[in-house]
């Protein structure tokens, strides 16, 4: 299936987009990614499309960026960048994709180098939701050391006036994660990326397929409210979740380091307390002192009078917010979550179990698909 996208689509998607990015982005996003998508579209048509309009052997680009969301203090790209990446990973690759999909369900920067290099935008994703590492959106490939995966970042300049940061990888996706980590935290803490191409035979087997439309489902329910509860409250049906806590953030401890924002995000509210753990999204949730989630099961914070999704970094102490959690299984996911390999740095850096949970209950070994 095929569509051509449009003004009316940038709400739903963003909105969308930012549920999904797990306490990624929120609020400080919300104009840049409107005016991110009204500039793709006037660069140019989109269109939207499945995997079945495509040919088993063609190549598709994953658009994606590097770093942590709430750790930049003096990174600075442009539309471009993202573009650029885009172009370095072609130009070495070789062939021209036939269309480019985000690593994650979340910004428009698919949609910009669609519209730059006059290719779809791809309905699948890595993962249907936010993930903290380049290897957990790898398709399966992380452990494999043998895959090799062109990978590129680029910044065009700073606001410190640096030289811009360029960087060209060919290799496991593994040692591209550490070097592009790298070049993001000199950039301030975060850079655009480009990687792949992936053939369509591949996708089919090892992505998220339907990730965007599972994004534009969740952001449609959600701009049909009002600003308000009822908005937030409207997440919980394409989701199939429910709405964990209502109430006030009472501590945040997450800290920036070595490329990711870690801690611990605490909740008081009428449902009890949660505590919500920290890997750049969340990727465990507990109330009363009981687990009631672990990545890639979702967790996604909106700001309780407004409804509208709301970042880690956002969640001062006093801060009202309602915290959404759905289960793995309603979730359009990739390979790479599955994994084993993925996990132990977040388990030394949190210090729970995440892993064992995680991979429990792996039903044909994908997720369910859309």
């Amino acid at each position: 299936m095929r569509r051509r996208l449009n003004q009316d689509d940038i709400e739903p998607m963003m909105l969308g987009g930012l549920v999904l990015s797990a306490g990624g982005s929120g609020l400080s996003r919300m104009d840049s990614n409107r005016a991110q998508g009204r500039m793709a579209l006037g660069l140019g048509a989109i269109d939207l499309c499945t995997l079945d309009e495509y040919d088993a052997d063609d190549v598709v680009l994953v658009a994606t960026g590097v770093g942590a969301p709430g750790g930049a203090t003096k990174r600075r790209s442009e539309p471009r960048d993202a573009i650029r990446a885009a172009e370095m990973v072609i130009e070495a690759y070789g062939k021209m994709p036939v269309g480019v999909f985000a690593a994650h369900a979340g910004g428009f920067g698919a949609w910009l180098i669609a519209a730059a290099l006059n290719i779809d935008v791809v309905d699948v994703a890595g993962n249907g939701r936010g993930h903290p590492t380049v290897e957990m959106g790898a398709l399966g490939q992380a452990g494999d050391t043998t895959a090799s995966v062109i990978q590129a970042a680029y910044c065009s300049g700073r606001m410190d006036g640096d030289a811009p940061i360029s960087v060209l990888y060919d290799g496991n996706i593994a040692n591209g994660e550490f070097i592009l980590r790298a070049a993001a935290t000199r950039n301030g803490g975060g850079i655009p990326a480009a990687r792949g191409p992936h053939t369509v035979a591949f996708l089919k087997k090892h992505a998220a397929v339907g990730a965007v439309d599972y994004q534009y489902k969740i952001g449609q329910a959600m701009a049909a409210k009002k600003e308000g509860p009822e908005r937030y409250k409207a997440t919980t049906k394409p989701t199939k979740g429910k709405i964990l806590v209502e109430g006030k953030v009472v501590s945040n401890t997450c800290k920036y380091g070595g490329g990711f924002d870690v801690g611990f995000v605490t909740i008081e509210g009428k449902q009890g307390t949660a505590r919500l753990a920290v890997w750049n999204e969340y990727m465990a949730a507990e109330l009363n002192g009981k687990r009631v989630g672990t990545f890639p099961d979702l967790q996604a914070s909106m700001d309780l009078k407004t409804g509208n999704p709301i970042a880690i970094s956002e969640m001062k102490k006093g801060v009202e917010v309602a915290i959404l959690t759905a289960s793995k299984h309603d979730i359009t996911l990739g390979d790479g979550v599955w994994d084993k390999a993925v996990y132990p740095q977040a388990e030394e850096m949190l210090g729970i179990s995440i892993a064992k949970e995680a991979l429990a209950g792996r039903t044909g070994g994908k997720s369910r698909r859309r």
